[in-house]
């Protein structure tokens, strides 16, 4: 049985700025909402690796700023905690600026100015005052010799398929998530597509549903906590409604669920199984904790009957008012309310009445509490002496026998005691153990069914593609796929997205959905493709103070330059 875990931190590297001091390699900066690699260009890969994020703690005398990987432990500053980012673009200069004290910090530049060239990833589609910001800090800040600006994804795309003409670029990143078509080997913004759902939803979704689940141990479900979980155990299911009913099958579920040690104790309130506890005290305690089910219901209904009631009292004052009452407008109440005239909606309200009356006579402590069949199974257990297959079987009869509120809280007590029996069979008594089940599909889940999951009013991610293809009008492009970002890491994504995009295209079609090889490195791999590749298209200090800020080179991994 595993503890969760919490961030793990990349060490950076020592650096001997010796060997640049007076060179001109580029300074690779792939600049990610989640993580920032960065590295000189004549590395293999990326000498520093951190978290996008800085924490000013303010005190009395100074404040002190964390950057990066000096934030240890994010979840005891998540309040002063800030991004430059707002989904994935830069809106936080001021961070920018201090992030990037921190790259030249660690990368042990110790000149006046950066005297490198600069490569830089930029939002899809940036909007033209960040560009404009970001050039304007390099330049006239660190006082850098020029600049190349391109998309993650692009350069990702370009260091694993450099010579492709058409295909689908899908990057699936910590905010948002984008559908870029690539026509001819030229970006085709246009037609693409973003979804405002990423990595950060994920992890935020398995928290509510963890901490919904295991309401005593809030404090167990970190945010970072939960972002490891989703990185390490989730996985996309081609089948997702197919695959979501094994779980509720003993079998399926005991062979594939995942188990947690909390690393927090709690104190048990009575409806938790004790370890010295005997099958008669087990039944006692679910008898309690139905009860309290049972207030609950009551409560819930009565809110509800209220509510109903409200609207047939409006109702009631619209058909009774002869100025206000429109024959058509009448109709159409009645038939939304579920009467036909005016005498059955009186009788209705007159039920209601009669029913909330009732209900909260039943929910006041002062009032004498009316028979329950939970009484009945009490008055059972004092007179005999049980074991569970005679409790079980007296319950089911007594259900036989039962309707309306006593029906229900048969079910009920039934439930929980089939539920709590097949979790002591399989973690034993305790509640300081945490099982992933479910979970580990209905979390990636989200990116393809945001509405019905969590009622978001976007479409999923095959939507999206579908709707871009249909744009197209050429099967050719959609024929190759291109799967990177950080959540296509997670496992199944590309089974997935091959499931999906085959119904969507021709029958019999080709298609090859292509992942990168490594989807969080292979976009600074392919900025440092870049550089070398396209050294004409930097944007130099003398460019830069004759065309304006906002003025790029646009080439294949870059947006669009427009005025």
């Amino acid at each position: 049985m595993d503890v969760m875990g919490d961030q793990e931190l990349i060490p950076l590297c020592d650096i001997d700025y010796d060997v640049y001091r007076n060179t001109c390699t580029p300074v690779l900066i792939d600049w990610g909402a989640y993580r920032s690699r960065v590295g000189f260009a004549d590395r293999s890969e990326p000498q520093l690796v951190f978290r996008s994020l800085i924490s000013k703690q303010r005190s009395k005398k100074d404040s002190h700023v964390l950057v990066g990987n000096d934030i240890v432990d994010i979840e005891a500053v998540k309040r002063v905690l800030r991004s430059p980012f707002e989904l994935d673009v830069v809106t936080q200069f001021d961070s920018m600026e201090t992030i990037f004290d921190y790259i030249f910090a660690n990368l042990a530049i110790d000149t006046n100015r950066v005297n490198h060239p600069i490569v830089l990833n930029e939002a899809f589609c940036v909007p033209l005052w960040t560009r404009t910001n970001t050039q304007e800090l390099l330049f006239e800040c660190y006082d850098i010799p020029s600049l190349l600006l391109g998309v993650d994804s692009l350069f990702s795309l370009y260091h694993n398929l450099p010579d492709i003409s058409n295909c689908l670029v899908i990057c699936l990143g910590h905010y948002t998530c984008h559908i870029i078509p690539v026509i001819d080997g030229t970006v085709a913004s246009e037609h693409s597509t973003r979804i405002n759902l990423g990595g950060l939803n994920l992890s935020l979704y398995l928290q509510r549903l963890m901490q919904l689940k295991y309401p005593k141990l809030t404090q167990e479900f970190s945010f970072t906590k939960c972002e490891q979980m989703v990185q390490k155990f989730c996985h996309f299911s081609s089948d997702y409604h197919s695959e979501s009913s094994q779980w509720s099958h003993e079998l399926y579920y005991n062979q594939n669920v995942k188990l947690f040690k909390a690393t927090k104790t709690v104190a048990t309130d009575g409806s938790q199984p004790l370890v010295s506890e005997n099958f008669v005290q087990r039944t006692q305690r679910l008898l309690k904790k139905v009860k309290t089910n049972v207030h609950k219901k009551r409560e819930k209904q009565l809110i509800e009957w209220e509510e109903n009631r409200n609207k047939f009292k409006a109702l009631l004052e619209l058909v009774e008012d002869e100025e206000m009452a429109d024959p058509a407008l009448v109709a159409k109440a009645y038939q939304n309310a579920g009467v036909r005239n005016l005498s059955e909606l009186k009788s209705k309200l007159n039920e209601l009445n009669v029913e909330i009356k009732r209900i909260k006579i039943q929910l006041n402590p002062k009032s004498v509490p009316e028979m329950t069949v939970i009484d009945e199974i009490n008055e059972w257990q004092n007179q005999n002496t049980y074991d569970e297959l005679q409790w079980t079987s007296y319950v089911r009869q007594l259900r036989t026998n039962k309707i309306g509120e006593n029906a229900w809280i048969l079910n009920e007590l039934l439930r929980e005691f089939e539920l709590e029996s097949k979790r002591l069979k399989r973690v034993g008594v305790g509640d300081n153990v945490i099982e992933f089940g479910p979970e580990l599909i209905r979390v990636p889940e989200l990116l393809f069914s945001p509405n019905a999951l969590i009622q978001y009013s976007q479409c999923g991610i095959s939507e999206a593609i579908e709707a871009v293809i249909k744009q197209l009008d050429n099967p050719e492009i959609s024929q190759t796929i291109f799967l990177t970002g950080g959540c296509a890491h997670i496992d199944g994504i590309a089974e997935r997205i091959e499931k999906d995009v085959t119904s969507i295209r021709p029958f019999g079609s080709p298609l090859s959905v292509i992942k990168a090889q490594d989807v969080s490195l292979d976009s600074w791999k392919g900025a440092k493709d870049s550089s070398q590749r396209f050294a004409d298209k930097f944007v130099t200090k003398e460019e830069y103070y004759e065309f304006g800020p906002g003025f790029v080179k646009e080439f294949k991994c870059s947006n669009r330059y427009n005025l």
